[in-house]
């Protein structure tokens, strides 16, 4: 089988196994076999065990994915729990950062037949960001280190005629300020009370 041939098999293995979460064993052993047979053809097995790559290892991945067939149990669970419209990774090399995302809606995405859907247009999500570490070629290392939900709707603040007629209340939040916000509560600098 070409590589051409190759990738088409592994696109319609994929096809309907909800990210992989509802992927017979067969089918996984099947997709895990020719996702081998892909990494040995195109060298990147061998280049991957040599140890920690260069950012020209991995500049093949720098841009945004669109996942269509996972192992990972974790993902597993939320697409088998929650309606999973598009699971998606963005890779940038030039911030050294990676955000994986998942949006939600209705109906369910079937991985690699659905159309992408962005939380970011207003629909329900997670993201996930960390730092990553090119460990070799084609393969990178991440840590998450921020979560955000995503909600389809907003909250409006209060009206200042509201905080008005509640009275000043600057004295009970004095120094509840993060560090190094923009605005700070009354009486507090950047670093918190002075």
């Amino acid at each position: 089988m070409d590589l051409s041939d190759a990738k088409t098999r592994l696109l319609q293995l994929v096809s309907g196994t909800s990210f992989g979460a509802r992927a017979s064993a067969e089918q996984v052993q099947q997709i895990g076999a020719l996702v081998d047979s892909l990494a040995e053809a195109s060298g990147s097995a061998e280049a991957a065990g040599s140890g920690a790559g260069s950012k020209s290892d991995a500049e093949a991945l720098d841009g945004s994915w669109r996942l269509l067939y996972t192992s990972e149990e974790s993902v597993h669970g939320i697409v088998r729990s929650l309606p999973v419209a598009r699971i998606g990774q963005r890779i940038d090399l030039r911030l050294g950062r990676v955000t994986n995302a998942i949006d939600f809606g209705w109906p369910p995405a079937d991985s690699a037949r659905e159309p992408a859907r962005s939380a970011s247009a207003g629909g329900f999500g997670l993201r996930a960001g960390a730092p990553l570490r090119v460990s070799g070629a084609n393969r990178i290392q991440y840590r998450f280190d921020s979560f955000k939900l995503l909600l389809p709707w907003s909250l409006p603040a209060p009206s200042t005629d509201a905080a008005a007629r509640q009275g000043d209340r600057s004295d009970a939040v004095a120094g509840a300020a993060a560090p190094g916000s923009a605005e700070t509560a009354a009486g507090a600098g950047p670093g918190g009370v002075r």
